[in-house]
Protein backbone atom coordinates (compact mmCIF):
# COMPACT_ATOMS: atom_id res chain seq x y z
CA UNK A 1 0.00 0.00 0.00
CA UNK A 2 1.22 2.95 -0.82
CA UNK A 3 1.62 6.09 1.99
CA UNK A 4 -1.11 8.08 0.07
CA UNK A 5 -3.10 5.58 0.30
CA UNK A 6 -2.45 4.31 3.70
CA UNK A 7 -3.04 8.28 4.74
CA UNK A 8 -6.81 8.02 2.85
CA UNK A 9 -7.50 4.77 4.64
CA UNK A 10 -6.86 6.66 8.25
CA UNK A 11 -7.12 10.05 8.08
CA UNK A 12 -10.57 11.86 9.24
CA UNK A 13 -12.50 12.58 11.92
CA UNK A 14 -13.77 10.36 14.73
CA UNK A 15 -17.48 11.48 15.04
CA UNK A 16 -18.59 9.40 18.04
CA UNK A 17 -17.14 11.61 20.87
CA UNK A 18 -18.19 14.85 19.18
CA UNK A 19 -20.56 17.34 20.65
CA UNK A 20 -20.49 14.61 23.94
CA UNK A 21 -19.01 15.94 27.48
CA UNK A 22 -16.35 14.25 29.12
CA UNK A 23 -17.47 12.64 32.73
CA UNK A 24 -14.17 10.56 32.46
CA UNK A 25 -10.64 10.42 31.39
CA UNK A 26 -7.35 8.47 31.95
CA UNK A 27 -4.76 7.75 30.29
CA UNK A 28 -2.19 4.44 31.05
CA UNK A 29 1.30 5.42 30.88
CA UNK A 30 4.29 2.98 30.85
CA UNK A 31 7.96 4.10 32.08
CA UNK A 32 11.13 2.14 31.24
CA UNK A 33 14.92 3.52 32.25
CA UNK A 34 13.26 7.53 32.23
CA UNK A 35 11.00 7.57 29.45
CA UNK A 36 7.42 7.22 29.74
CA UNK A 37 5.22 6.41 27.08
CA UNK A 38 1.39 6.53 26.64
CA UNK A 39 -0.28 3.69 26.12
CA UNK A 40 -3.96 3.97 25.65
CA UNK A 41 -7.23 6.05 27.37
CA UNK A 42 -10.42 5.32 28.34
CA UNK A 43 -12.60 7.74 27.86
CA UNK A 44 -16.55 8.13 29.08
CA UNK A 45 -18.90 10.87 27.75
CA UNK A 46 -22.31 12.16 29.09
CA UNK A 47 -24.22 9.57 26.92
CA UNK A 48 -22.92 6.70 28.69
CA UNK A 49 -20.86 5.40 26.24
CA UNK A 50 -17.17 4.57 26.79
CA UNK A 51 -14.29 5.26 24.36
CA UNK A 52 -11.16 3.26 24.51
CA UNK A 53 -8.47 5.00 22.04
CA UNK A 54 -4.48 4.75 21.19
CA UNK A 55 -2.33 4.88 18.38
CA UNK A 56 -0.26 2.41 17.26
CA UNK A 57 2.21 2.43 14.48
CA UNK A 58 0.57 5.34 12.69
CA UNK A 59 -2.75 3.70 12.75
CA UNK A 60 -5.52 5.22 15.35
CA UNK A 61 -8.04 2.39 17.25
CA UNK A 62 -10.88 3.95 18.69
CA UNK A 63 -13.59 1.51 20.51
CA UNK A 64 -17.12 3.08 20.90
CA UNK A 65 -18.62 1.15 23.95
CA UNK A 66 -22.32 1.90 24.57
CA UNK A 67 -23.72 0.30 27.76
CA UNK A 68 -24.75 -3.21 26.19
CA UNK A 69 -21.38 -3.64 23.92
CA UNK A 70 -19.83 -2.30 27.50
CA UNK A 71 -21.15 -4.80 29.17
CA UNK A 72 -20.25 -7.45 26.60
CA UNK A 73 -16.99 -5.75 26.51
CA UNK A 74 -16.43 -6.50 30.40
CA UNK A 75 -17.25 -10.21 30.43
CA UNK A 76 -15.37 -10.78 27.61
CA UNK A 77 -12.73 -9.66 29.89
CA UNK A 78 -13.60 -11.41 32.77
CA UNK A 79 -15.29 -8.69 35.14
CA UNK A 80 -18.88 -8.02 36.02
CA UNK A 81 -19.37 -4.33 34.77
CA UNK A 82 -16.76 -1.91 32.53
CA UNK A 83 -15.94 -0.26 35.72
CA UNK A 84 -14.42 -3.05 37.05
CA UNK A 85 -12.82 -3.97 33.87
CA UNK A 86 -11.53 -0.63 33.59
CA UNK A 87 -10.35 -0.39 37.13
CA UNK A 88 -8.35 -4.02 36.35
CA UNK A 89 -7.03 -2.36 33.13
CA UNK A 90 -5.78 1.23 34.63
CA UNK A 91 -4.08 -0.68 37.37
CA UNK A 92 -0.57 1.24 38.26
CA UNK A 93 2.04 -1.25 39.00
CA UNK A 94 5.83 -2.37 38.54
CA UNK A 95 6.04 -5.31 36.05
CA UNK A 96 8.96 -7.85 36.29
CA UNK A 97 11.24 -5.51 34.01
CA UNK A 98 11.01 -2.76 36.13
CA UNK A 99 8.81 -0.98 33.78
CA UNK A 100 5.83 1.37 35.75
CA UNK A 101 3.06 1.67 35.03
CA UNK A 102 0.97 4.25 35.86
CA UNK A 103 -2.12 6.18 35.18
CA UNK A 104 -2.80 10.14 34.35
CA UNK A 105 -6.02 11.41 35.85
CA UNK A 106 -6.94 13.65 32.58
CA UNK A 107 -10.42 14.82 33.30
CA UNK A 108 -8.93 16.63 36.89
CA UNK A 109 -5.79 17.32 35.75
CA UNK A 110 -7.38 19.77 33.44
CA UNK A 111 -10.59 20.08 34.55
CA UNK A 112 -12.56 18.52 31.87
CA UNK A 113 -15.37 17.52 33.83
CA UNK A 114 -18.78 18.22 31.68
CA UNK A 115 -16.47 20.24 28.75
CA UNK A 116 -17.72 19.53 25.29
CA UNK A 117 -15.48 17.80 22.63
CA UNK A 118 -15.58 20.14 19.88
CA UNK A 119 -13.62 17.92 17.45
CA UNK A 120 -11.52 14.72 17.18
CA UNK A 121 -9.51 14.38 13.65
CA UNK A 122 -6.62 11.96 12.56
CA UNK A 123 -3.81 13.58 10.27
CA UNK A 124 -0.49 13.00 8.96
CA UNK A 125 2.33 14.96 8.98
CA UNK A 126 6.20 15.51 8.01
CA UNK A 127 8.02 17.81 10.74
CA UNK A 128 12.28 17.04 10.49
CA UNK A 129 11.81 13.90 8.34
CA UNK A 130 9.87 11.39 10.19
CA UNK A 131 6.29 11.28 9.29
CA UNK A 132 4.08 10.90 11.81
CA UNK A 133 0.29 10.32 12.85
CA UNK A 134 -1.61 12.25 14.88
CA UNK A 135 -4.95 12.14 16.45
CA UNK A 136 -6.01 15.58 17.94
CA UNK A 137 -8.80 16.29 20.49
CA UNK A 138 -10.03 19.62 20.37
CA UNK A 139 -12.19 20.27 24.13
CA UNK A 140 -14.36 23.43 24.96
CA UNK A 141 -12.32 26.07 26.33
CA UNK A 142 -8.92 25.64 24.07
CA UNK A 143 -7.68 22.42 25.24
CA UNK A 144 -6.02 20.61 22.57
CA UNK A 145 -5.13 16.81 23.00
CA UNK A 146 -2.62 15.48 20.98
CA UNK A 147 -1.34 11.81 20.60
CA UNK A 148 1.87 11.71 18.33
CA UNK A 149 2.77 8.61 16.81
CA UNK A 150 5.79 8.05 15.18
CA UNK A 151 5.58 4.63 13.91
CA UNK A 152 8.23 2.65 16.30
CA UNK A 153 10.95 5.52 15.52
CA UNK A 154 10.23 7.18 18.33
CA UNK A 155 8.30 7.30 21.45
CA UNK A 156 4.81 7.98 21.12
CA UNK A 157 3.85 11.66 22.83
CA UNK A 158 0.71 12.75 24.58
CA UNK A 159 0.91 16.56 24.31
CA UNK A 160 -2.25 19.07 26.03
CA UNK A 161 -2.06 22.69 25.67
CA UNK A 162 2.17 22.05 24.23
CA UNK A 163 3.12 20.45 27.19
CA UNK A 164 4.47 16.86 26.94
CA UNK A 165 2.65 14.59 29.56
CA UNK A 166 4.88 11.94 31.28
Amino acid sequence: MELEDFIKSYAGKIEAPIGKKTVFFKYLFHEVNNSSEPVFAWMKTDDNVWHRFFMDVWIPYWEVLNPAKALQYAKDGHENSIEDYIKDELEEYVDDEGGKWKVVNILELYNLLDKEILNVEVTYKKENDPTFAQLKLLIEEDVEILINDFCDITETELIINNNKIT
